[in-house]
């Protein structure tokens, strides 16, 4: 699966959930409005946290932009989750228990 399509799939499975979702779209092309590298994929309100989400596709890895958005997050008091698949987010919210 794509990793735009992981994150799609994702952000509707997150708000099932009770995640308030906005998708971070970082387009290579114009964009229309400033976005730094590095910021999350998916940015989350929901159950009284507030989770950014960095979706990943088989074996790519974090760049040096994201990793420091992730120290930024932690340091804030954010959540900051690196994804592979939805199960995982799944089992993540159950470890915190947020969900069953």
């Amino acid at each position: 699966m794509s990793e735009s399509k992981f994150t799609a799939e994702l952000a509707e499975y997150a708000e099932k959930l009770g995640f308030r979702v906005w998708p971070v779209n970082q387009t290579r092309g114009k964009p229309k409005f400033y976005m730094k590298k590095g910021f999350a994929d998916l940015c989350m309100f929901g159950h009284n946290r507030t989770l950014f989400v960095e979706t990943k596709a088989d074996r790519n890895m974090q760049s040096a932009q994201q990793m420091a958005f992730e120290q930024a997050c932690k340091q804030g008091g954010s959540l900051y989750w690196v994804c592979r698949t939805t199960e995982e987010f799944r089992v993540a919210g159950q470890a915190k228990g947020w969900w069953r």
